[in-house]
């Protein structure tokens, strides 16, 4: 190698000294400049978008937060769902004896029975939970109970969903 550059003239020494410097720089510029502004480009182009996304995720965030404190005032008992609104009221009022059963019907409904309570007392107990406007007496059928002075009532209540 060191023969065959000692046989070349100057001037050729120097064409391939040029030749391959301009070879360096195009691998230098092709392998990395090239795809480290690309990617520069790239991310910066990114973070914009990003900057978008995120300002429109807090003012979902914000909304998100509204809605749901303006539903937790449409339901009443600080967002607590209706099955449990119905049973600390009777709890409450002393009722939970006479419950032989209370269940979910549907996303609003409950369904719940009492057995040898007095009419006064359940009518008392659904004043209370409806009071606020937000629990609607669905279906109420009473019978009379074997005990002087007491009834079986089966009710349907229905919250609002909000």
């Amino acid at each position: 190698m060191k023969r065959f550059w000692r046989n070349l003239q100057a001037r050729e020494r120097m064409s391939l000294i040029i030749g391959a410097l301009t070879v360096a720089g195009f691998l230098f510029y092709t392998l990395f400049w090239a795809p480290i502004n690309e990617e520069r480009s790239r991310l910066r182009a990114s973070v914009a978008e990003q900057r978008e996304l995120l300002a429109w995720m807090q003012t979902a965030a914000d909304e998100v937060g509204r809605l749901r404190s303006e539903s937790a005032k449409a339901m009443g008992g600080a967002g607590k769902s209706l099955l449990s609104r119905l049973d600390a009221v009777s709890k409450k009022m002393g009722l939970t004896n006479f419950i032989k059963r209370m269940q979910p019907d549907g996303d609003t409904n409950v369904r719940i029975w009492f057995e040898a309570v007095g009419f006064d007392t359940v009518l008392a107990w659904v004043r209370e939970v409806s009071g606020a406007g937000d629990v609607v007496v669905r279906d109420f059928v009473v019978d009379k109970a074997d005990a002087a002075g007491t009834v079986n009532v089966r009710l349907v209540l229905q919250g609002n969903a909000s």
